[in-house]
């Protein structure tokens, strides 16, 4: 398996670039975690969607709203408002 298609190779890039180098272990051990279970999440939601119980138009309008929230949480970072 390419590194790049997996969460470790995801976090590794993710970390590189979202991780001063100089953070605490701590700060680093909370980020993976929260890292690992966003993906874990995201890969419940994706084996949800691409069960037979789920019809291909259902699994497209799951799999739109999954992109509509992540960008709209990226907006609202970039305006200073996570939450």
């Amino acid at each position: 398996m390419n590194s790049a298609n997996t969460i470790a190779g995801a976090w590794d890039a993710f970390s590189a670039i979202a991780i001063h180098r100089g953070a605490p272990d701590i700060q680093r051990r909370e980020m993976q975690m929260a890292f690992y279970a966003g993906a874990s999440a995201v890969l419940g939601i994706t084996l949800d969607i691409a069960s037979a119980r789920t019809s291909e138009e259902a699994g497209m309008h799951m799999l739109q709203g999954l992109h509509e929230e992540a960008n709209a949480f990226a907006l609202r970072l970039l305006n200073g408002k996570p939450s």
